[in-house]
């Protein structure tokens, strides 16, 4: 009697710990992924699968379009029972996505609590607040029958970014495990950086008895060529500043706007037209040129990269009058977001979890498509 009772014991035993590796181990729905330092509420799932359904269709929108032009052809309609994104069907992209992203919050959750990560509750919640504004405001009722709460739908859409970026600071500020140096910083910085401002004077104007598009008059072109050109000796040779020319300018033309347009960036980043991109990439620093391109008349100046370090600064040091100041934090993205992306790709591979499968057949990504075509034949 004893050797069975022992027999049925180990076999219960082996049975729990099957269930458990299995994630089956409760009947419970209201979590669906969990580790010791977080736990992922039905809710986050569901607007998860939701969220990604959006995705989905924005994926199939653009590859039938494609298809579509290629065969000239009609486009077909959005289907993600039938479709497929990246050779799976699109039901399955979308499990798979709300799933990593679901783990990627376990993830985050884990990492901000071993590197000692301050969290500003308070900070959060506010941020939390605007979008359950939005909860009420843009679908309650919809959220509702999908069976998304507001704080479900405020923690996936504001917690993920926010943990992230308090994570990302905290690896690579001074004191971080990733910390990157002043030196580090500024030596990336006018490696990849171009500073630079112009004047855009038109060459064009609209006729007012035809409102056709007309060149403007051969005096009025000399005047801006004149003008601009004075500028440009002044940048060259006077060490003049951009205040200097924007003063210049006002006075010549009778205006108070500041003409100029001003940017530290990574050139190839820009959105300036790709004639101006050339323009301000050949100039020598430290230099302007008066330059036609298309219907206007340029005055280019590319400042010295160098003289802008004194600009980077911590973003809570920031005077918001201050329009020529660089977050560190900004940069700090700008030189280690792929490397920040690769090394929660890296813990992530290491991460262990519960996974409920019972929540995950309730809510399966069929029931929340099955609700949203419910919903929009209503």
């Amino acid at each position: 009697m004893k050797n069975t009772a022992k027999a049925l014991t180990a076999a219960v035993l082996t049975a729990v710990l099957a269930c458990s590796a299995a994630g089956c181990s409760t009947t419970s729905t209201s979590w669906s992924f969990k580790t010791k330092d977080a736990t992922i509420t039905n809710g986050e799932w569901i607007f998860a699968t939701y969220s990604k359904y959006n995705e989905a269709l924005g994926e199939i929108q653009e590859q039938n379009t494609a298809d579509a032009e290629s065969s000239e052809s009609s486009t077909p309609e959005v289907n993600v029972n039938t479709a497929e994104i990246d050779g799976k069907k699109a039901i399955d992209w979308i499990y798979d996505e709300a799933k990593k992203f679901c783990v990627r919050q376990l993830l985050l959750e884990k990492l901000v609590k071993e590197n000692g990560v301050e969290i500003d509750e308070d900070e959060l919640a506010s941020t939390q607040n605007i979008y359950i504004s939005y909860y009420y405001s843009g679908g309650k009722d919809f959220y509702e029958k999908l069976g998304v709460g507001e704080q479900s739908f405020a923690d996936y859409v504001a917690r993920p970014d926010y943990l992230s970026d308090k994570l990302f600071l905290n690896l690579y500020s001074e004191g971080g495990a990733f910390a990157v140096s002043d030196e580090e910083l500024f030596k990336y910085f006018t490696d990849n950086y171009t500073d630079y401002f112009y004047i855009s004077c038109p060459l064009t104007t609209m006729d007012d008895e035809t409102e056709a598009t007309v060149a403007i008059s051969d005096e009025k072109k000399e005047t801006i060529e004149t003008n601009l050109n004075k500028y440009r000796v002044m940048l060259n040779n006077e060490n003049a500043t951009r205040s200097d020319v924007t003063a210049a300018y006002q006075e010549d033309f009778g205006t108070e706007t500041d003409p100029t347009v001003h940017a530290t960036t990574i050139l190839e980043d820009s959105t300036l037209s790709e004639e101006l991109k050339v323009a301000v990439g050949e100039l020598e620093e430290g230099k302007a040129v008066v330059k036609e391109i298309g219907d206007n008349l340029y005055l280019i100046y590319r400042g010295v990269i160098a003289d802008q370090t004194e600009n980077i600064k911590p973003q809570n040091d920031i005077d918001p009058t201050d329009s020529d100041a660089l977050a560190r934090e900004s940069l700090l993205h700008k030189m280690r977001d792929e490397e920040y992306k690769t090394y929660l790709e890296e813990q992530e591979a290491k991460l262990t979890y519960d996974e409920n499968a019972a929540c995950l057949s309730k809510y399966s990504v069929q029931r929340t498509i099955d609700i949203i075509k419910a919903d929009s034949s209503n």
